[in-house]
């Protein structure tokens, strides 16, 4: 079965520390396929790397 493709819209501080370790957790289950921030495009461009 393929992996859901899923995308997140704010990057902050909750979002880092909880939603995106959690998600890359279920890397075997899911993708995630894209980010979105309001506030400076550098938390979106950084956030996958962390």
């Amino acid at each position: 079965m393929a992996p859901v493709r899923i995308g997140v819209i704010g990057c902050g501080a909750v979002a880092q520390v909880q939603h995106l370790p959690n998600l890359t957790a279920l890397k075997d289950l899911l993708h995630l396929a894209e980010l979105g921030a309001d506030r400076g495009a550098g938390i979106s461009r950084t956030a996958p790397h962390r």
